[in-house]
């Protein structure tokens, strides 16, 4: 089995091969695709051992899960036969809630490295670079909006909740994802919003010089002073 997985690797990474399924012919890229996908459902009911050769082959029929299609994501398919039918099927979003699911339930957190697995899926989004599992269990809710690409309702969820200050863990992570939420929706009173509550954090826990850079950048941008960075300017300056 496995010399056939490795010959079937090597045509679906062959340059050749991708120049092929980007053409028009529709019934012989069904039919390529179908023995593919035969293969690597074969493939994956067998050990661990053969999973290496079996990535390229699930990279080229799954092209929406291609960037988190790792051994250690099929190790977990393995076990979790839902998983596995999502990944065959290439529904990267319902992959990825799939994902989110097994970290707030707690599962696999201690075998797999889940956040490092649902981030490898969508490395695009906003959530690419929180590696944190308290935070997503934390934040169930919201990372679920976003995974689904409902940016907006996400960044009305977080103003909300810094308006009343009900952040309870990861304020400073929670900041960064609320800036890149606000850029990426073009809401600029929510991005000089969540600047100056970051100025304010770094203050808080003594960081002077990025408090100062921030309002220095608030100021650049022609930004009024508010209550909070008024506060703060008097206080760095008294």
């Amino acid at each position: 089995m496995r010399e056939k997985l490795v010959v079937c690797g090597e045509i679906a990474a062959h340059p050749q091969t991708a120049d092929a399924l980007s053409s028009g012919y529709k019934k012989e890229k069904g039919i390529f695709l179908a023995r593919m996908r035969k293969i690597a459902v074969l493939g994956l009911h067998q050990g661990e051992e053969d999973l290496p050769e079996l990535i390229p082959i699930l990279k080229c029929i799954c092209p929406a899960c291609r960037p988190g299609i790792t051994e250690p994501l099929l190790q977990l398919c393995q076990k979790e036969p839902v998983l596995m039918d999502l990944m065959l099927r290439d529904e990267q979003t319902a992959l990825a809630l799939a994902l989110l699911d097994r970290i707030i339930q707690k599962q696999y957190t201690k075998q797999f490295d889940l956040p490092k697995l649902l981030t490898g899926l969508i490395p695009h989004s906003p959530l690419a670079s929180i590696q944190n599992v308290k935070f997503y269990q934390k934040y169930s809710e919201l990372c679920r909006e976003i995974i689904q690409g409902h940016l907006l309702p996400a960044l009305d969820q977080m103003t909300g909740m810094l308006a009343v200050r009900q952040v309870p863990y990861g304020l400073e992570t929670f900041l960064q994802l609320y800036l890149t939420l606000a850029a990426l929706n073009q809401q600029v009173p929510a991005f000089l919003f969540g600047k100056e509550q970051l100025a304010l954090r770094y203050f808080q826990t003594g960081r002077i010089q990025e408090c100062e850079a921030i309002l220095s950048e608030l100021s650049d941008m022609g930004m009024e002073d508010t209550e909070t960075t008024a506060f703060l300017r008097d206080a760095l300056t008294s």
